[in-house]
């Protein structure tokens, strides 16, 4: 295996084990005004109801919480934790890309920094 996919499969493992835990800290419930902002315009698109009249965030991010939430759309906790696998894989392109464009040191650094925003 190359040193370069040890490097992704352990910063996909530690972001991931990161993030996991701080979903699991936080449990199935609101914490945050914009969060539940997203998952009840996430809620809403998966019961047909569109975004609704008064929302006027972006449209984006409740429908990636849609699709990771459809197979359970009221727990908080699970869509938290789907969202953090998804995150942490978010790794790997950026590895790749950012190898090709500047090179070895900058994509790890770049990669080691990554964080999301939940």
């Amino acid at each position: 295996m190359s040193d370069e996919r040890r490097w992704a499969i352990a910063l996909v493992a530690l972001g991931a084990a990161a993030r996991l835990a701080a979903a699991i800290w936080l449990g199935g419930s609101l914490h945050f005004v914009d969060e539940a902002i997203y998952v009840d315009a996430a809620r809403r698109l998966l019961a047909g109801d569109g975004f609704g009249a008064a929302y006027t965030n972006v449209p984006a991010y409740p429908v990636v919480l849609a699709v990771l939430g459809a197979p359970w759309p009221e727990d908080v906790g699970l869509i938290r934790a789907a969202q953090a696998v998804v995150t942490a894989l978010g790794v790997v392109p950026l590895l790749w890309l950012g190898q090709r464009v500047f090179g070895t040191g900058p994509a790890r650094v770049a990669a080691c920094s990554t964080r999301s925003t939940r």
